[in-house]
Protein backbone atom coordinates (compact mmCIF):
# COMPACT_ATOMS: atom_id res chain seq x y z
CA UNK A 1 0.00 0.00 0.00
CA UNK A 2 2.83 2.39 0.90
CA UNK A 3 4.60 1.60 -2.37
CA UNK A 4 1.42 2.37 -4.30
CA UNK A 5 1.06 5.77 -2.60
CA UNK A 6 4.72 6.57 -3.24
CA UNK A 7 4.33 5.58 -6.89
CA UNK A 8 1.22 7.73 -7.29
CA UNK A 9 3.01 10.69 -5.69
CA UNK A 10 5.98 10.24 -8.02
CA UNK A 11 3.72 10.07 -11.08
CA UNK A 12 1.87 13.19 -9.91
CA UNK A 13 5.10 15.12 -9.38
CA UNK A 14 6.38 14.10 -12.82
CA UNK A 15 3.10 15.09 -14.47
CA UNK A 16 3.17 18.52 -12.84
CA UNK A 17 6.83 19.00 -13.76
CA UNK A 18 6.14 18.10 -17.40
CA UNK A 19 3.14 20.43 -17.50
CA UNK A 20 5.13 23.33 -16.03
CA UNK A 21 7.99 22.65 -18.45
CA UNK A 22 5.52 22.59 -21.35
CA UNK A 23 3.89 25.87 -20.28
CA UNK A 24 7.26 27.56 -19.75
CA UNK A 25 8.63 26.27 -23.04
CA UNK A 26 5.60 27.14 -25.15
CA UNK A 27 5.07 30.53 -23.52
CA UNK A 28 8.46 31.54 -24.89
CA UNK A 29 7.49 30.52 -28.43
CA UNK A 30 4.34 32.31 -29.62
CA UNK A 31 4.86 30.84 -33.12
CA UNK A 32 3.69 27.48 -31.79
CA UNK A 33 0.21 28.85 -31.08
CA UNK A 34 -2.65 29.60 -33.43
CA UNK A 35 -4.80 32.72 -33.36
CA UNK A 36 -6.42 31.95 -36.72
CA UNK A 37 -9.56 30.34 -35.22
CA UNK A 38 -10.04 33.34 -32.94
CA UNK A 39 -9.53 35.86 -35.75
CA UNK A 40 -12.02 34.03 -37.98
CA UNK A 41 -14.69 33.93 -35.28
CA UNK A 42 -17.72 36.13 -34.77
CA UNK A 43 -18.80 37.10 -31.27
CA UNK A 44 -21.78 39.14 -30.13
CA UNK A 45 -21.30 42.62 -28.76
CA UNK A 46 -23.38 43.63 -25.71
CA UNK A 47 -26.24 44.67 -28.03
CA UNK A 48 -26.34 41.14 -29.46
CA UNK A 49 -24.88 42.05 -32.85
CA UNK A 50 -22.37 39.46 -34.04
CA UNK A 51 -19.05 41.11 -34.79
CA UNK A 52 -16.49 39.36 -37.00
CA UNK A 53 -12.99 39.81 -35.63
CA UNK A 54 -11.78 39.98 -39.24
CA UNK A 55 -13.22 43.50 -39.44
CA UNK A 56 -10.06 44.61 -37.63
CA UNK A 57 -7.70 42.83 -40.05
CA UNK A 58 -4.79 45.09 -40.92
CA UNK A 59 -4.61 46.61 -37.45
CA UNK A 60 -2.29 45.78 -34.58
CA UNK A 61 -4.70 44.02 -32.21
CA UNK A 62 -4.61 43.77 -28.45
CA UNK A 63 -7.19 41.22 -27.35
CA UNK A 64 -7.91 41.15 -23.64
CA UNK A 65 -9.89 38.20 -22.26
CA UNK A 66 -11.49 39.23 -18.98
CA UNK A 67 -14.45 38.84 -16.64
CA UNK A 68 -16.19 41.22 -14.22
CA UNK A 69 -15.38 38.99 -11.23
CA UNK A 70 -11.66 38.96 -12.11
CA UNK A 71 -9.85 41.60 -10.03
CA UNK A 72 -6.60 41.58 -12.07
CA UNK A 73 -8.67 41.91 -15.26
CA UNK A 74 -10.45 44.99 -13.93
CA UNK A 75 -7.15 46.42 -12.70
CA UNK A 76 -5.65 46.30 -16.22
CA UNK A 77 -8.59 47.88 -18.06
CA UNK A 78 -8.10 51.61 -17.22
CA UNK A 79 -4.53 51.44 -18.53
CA UNK A 80 -5.75 49.69 -21.67
CA UNK A 81 -8.35 52.42 -22.24
CA UNK A 82 -5.52 54.98 -22.06
CA UNK A 83 -3.32 52.97 -24.43
CA UNK A 84 -6.19 52.62 -26.91
CA UNK A 85 -6.56 56.41 -26.96
CA UNK A 86 -2.83 56.90 -27.34
CA UNK A 87 -2.25 54.39 -30.15
CA UNK A 88 -5.56 54.43 -32.08
CA UNK A 89 -4.19 56.79 -34.73
CA UNK A 90 -1.33 54.35 -35.33
CA UNK A 91 -3.54 51.42 -36.23
CA UNK A 92 -3.78 49.78 -32.80
CA UNK A 93 -7.15 48.31 -31.83
CA UNK A 94 -7.96 46.96 -28.39
CA UNK A 95 -10.77 44.41 -28.14
CA UNK A 96 -12.13 43.11 -24.86
CA UNK A 97 -13.62 39.64 -24.83
CA UNK A 98 -15.66 39.21 -21.69
CA UNK A 99 -16.44 35.80 -20.28
CA UNK A 100 -19.57 36.70 -18.36
CA UNK A 101 -23.26 37.46 -18.73
CA UNK A 102 -24.34 40.56 -20.59
CA UNK A 103 -25.72 42.54 -17.59
CA UNK A 104 -22.46 42.20 -15.66
CA UNK A 105 -20.43 43.17 -18.72
CA UNK A 106 -22.62 46.20 -19.46
CA UNK A 107 -22.21 47.35 -15.87
CA UNK A 108 -18.42 47.08 -16.06
CA UNK A 109 -18.22 48.81 -19.45
CA UNK A 110 -19.92 51.82 -17.90
CA UNK A 111 -18.16 51.65 -14.52
CA UNK A 112 -14.66 51.22 -15.98
CA UNK A 113 -15.19 53.62 -18.89
CA UNK A 114 -14.27 51.09 -21.56
CA UNK A 115 -14.16 52.86 -24.91
CA UNK A 116 -12.88 50.05 -27.11
CA UNK A 117 -15.10 47.25 -28.48
CA UNK A 118 -16.17 44.57 -26.01
CA UNK A 119 -17.47 41.24 -27.22
CA UNK A 120 -19.12 38.42 -25.28
CA UNK A 121 -17.17 35.18 -25.22
CA UNK A 122 -18.63 31.69 -25.13
CA UNK A 123 -17.44 28.10 -24.71
CA UNK A 124 -15.75 28.22 -28.11
CA UNK A 125 -13.82 31.26 -26.88
CA UNK A 126 -12.27 29.14 -24.12
CA UNK A 127 -11.08 26.66 -26.74
CA UNK A 128 -9.61 29.50 -28.80
CA UNK A 129 -7.82 30.81 -25.71
CA UNK A 130 -6.20 27.41 -25.27
CA UNK A 131 -5.15 27.24 -28.93
CA UNK A 132 -3.56 30.67 -28.62
CA UNK A 133 -1.48 29.68 -25.59
CA UNK A 134 -3.61 29.87 -22.45
CA UNK A 135 -3.76 26.12 -21.77
CA UNK A 136 -5.37 26.54 -18.36
CA UNK A 137 -7.99 29.13 -19.37
CA UNK A 138 -6.62 31.61 -16.83
CA UNK A 139 -7.89 35.19 -16.76
CA UNK A 140 -6.83 37.78 -17.58
CA UNK A 141 -5.24 36.71 -20.82
CA UNK A 142 -3.90 39.22 -23.32
CA UNK A 143 -2.77 38.73 -26.91
CA UNK A 144 -0.95 41.14 -29.21
CA UNK A 145 -1.50 40.24 -32.86
CA UNK A 146 0.23 41.80 -35.86
CA UNK A 147 -1.74 43.44 -38.68
CA UNK A 148 -1.19 40.30 -40.77
CA UNK A 149 -2.60 38.00 -38.06
CA UNK A 150 0.57 36.67 -36.42
CA UNK A 151 0.90 36.35 -32.67
CA UNK A 152 3.44 38.87 -31.40
CA UNK A 153 2.98 38.44 -27.67
CA UNK A 154 0.76 36.75 -25.13
CA UNK A 155 0.48 37.22 -21.42
CA UNK A 156 -1.37 35.17 -18.84
CA UNK A 157 -2.31 37.11 -15.71
CA UNK A 158 -2.02 40.75 -14.74
CA UNK A 159 -0.37 42.66 -17.61
CA UNK A 160 0.33 46.25 -16.58
CA UNK A 161 -0.18 48.91 -19.24
CA UNK A 162 3.47 50.00 -18.89
CA UNK A 163 4.66 46.56 -20.01
CA UNK A 164 2.14 46.41 -22.84
CA UNK A 165 3.15 49.93 -23.87
CA UNK A 166 6.72 48.71 -24.49
CA UNK A 167 5.45 46.05 -26.90
CA UNK A 168 3.21 48.56 -28.68
CA UNK A 169 6.09 51.04 -29.00
CA UNK A 170 8.21 48.37 -30.68
CA UNK A 171 5.48 47.68 -33.25
CA UNK A 172 4.30 51.22 -34.01
CA UNK A 173 5.94 54.50 -34.93
CA UNK A 174 5.16 56.00 -31.49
Amino acid sequence: MLKRIALLMLISILAVALFVRHIHHTAAHPDSFSVAPLLSSQLPDPLGIRQPLQQWHGRLLVIHFWAPWCTPCRKDIPGYVALQARYASQGVQFIGIALADKPEVMHDIAQLGITYPVLLGDLETLSQMRLSGDASGTLPYTLVISPDGKLIAQHIGDFPAAQLNEILRQHTSH
